[in-house]
Parts: C-alpha cells; sequence; structure tokens
C-alpha cells in the first residue's frame, strides 16, 4: 500500500507480496520523480535489497533501470528516483516490510 504522510511522503509496504500495492503516478512521468518527491529511500535493520518496478497499464511490470539499492548492513539510503512509467511498485530481496521502510519522497535527513 502507498501512504502519504505529514512529509509528503509515499511509502511503499508490503509491495512485494501484493500486486494491489501500487503507487499509481495517475500520468505517465515525465520528469523522472513524479509529483511527489524526487527520491527513493530505504531505511533497513537488516541486510538486503529494494528495487523498483514500473508499468504502464499496472498489470505488466519491469525492473527500472538504475533503481536498485542494496545494504550490506541495518542502515539507511537513498538514491535520485529514475525515470518510470505510470505505476511503480517496490521489490524486496531478503527483506520484508517489517524490516524496513521505503518511501519516495524529500531525501533522508531532509524530512
Amino acid at each position: 500500500m502507498a501512504v502519504i504522510d505529514r512529509a509528503n511522503s509515499f511509502y511503499l509496504k508490503d509491495l512485494a507480496q501484493s500486486a494491489s500495492n501500487v503507487l499509481d503516478f495517475g500520468a505517465a512521468d515525465k520528469g523522472g520523480h513524479g509529483n511527489f518527491g524526487g527520491y527513493l529511500n530505504v531505511v533497513a535493520t537488516k541486510a538486503g535489497s529494494v528495487k523498483l518496478q514500473d508499468s504502464a497499464d499496472g498489470t505488466t511490470f519491469a525492473d527500472v533501470a538504475g533503481s536498485t539499492i542494496t545494504l550490506g548492513a541495518a542502515g539507511a539510503a537513498t538514491i535520485v528516483l529514475p525515470a518510470h512509467r505510470r505505476f511503480v511498485k517496490a521489490v524486496l530481496t531478503t527483506l520484508t516490510s517489517s524490516d524496513c521502510d521505503v518511501y519516495i519522497g524529500a531525501p533522508i535527513g531532509e524530512i
């Protein structure tokens, strides 16, 4: 589910577990960051990876080039949100939603 918080960030939780947990940017993204912030942020309690997948129709998803964040241990990381199509979801590797927060918004430290 994508949930907006007080800092106008969209949290992407359990996106690897449910096909219905997809962020709809409302139109094809032309600037690489939609309207919600230009960064993909991950804060995790253990090692693992997160990547984005996108779709034009909300049905068929593919990896977004340059969107993988890998943490070798607990910590946090931020990358500039790469260009993507209308629908976006996060895919977690060796992490679960209880191990991490994944969100699109301002970079870590500026919220």
